[in-house]
């Protein structure tokens, strides 16, 4: 796994933890903006994935490639 890869990850978990969290003890006391937020948040780290999923793919692809090519 690539740096970039794993910083991005370590980047969405922090993200995770730190808003996200704080966001679902918000909403689960009833405070609506805050679950407009945590879809917002949730829908931002879905996308992220996707994305790191193509990066890591790609990566995926390269390796066999270098290494049929010796």
């Amino acid at each position: 796994m690539s740096t970039r890869v794993r910083d991005e990850i370590a980047q969405l978990v922090e993200e995770l933890l730190n808003v996200a969290v704080v966001d679902a003890d918000k909403h689960s006391r009833g405070n609506a903006a805050a679950g407009t937020r945590l879809r917002k948040i949730l829908m931002h780290v879905s996308n992220r994935c996707k994305e790191l999923r193509n990066v890591i793919q790609e990566e995926k692809k390269a390796f066999q490639e270098a290494k049929k090519n010796g």
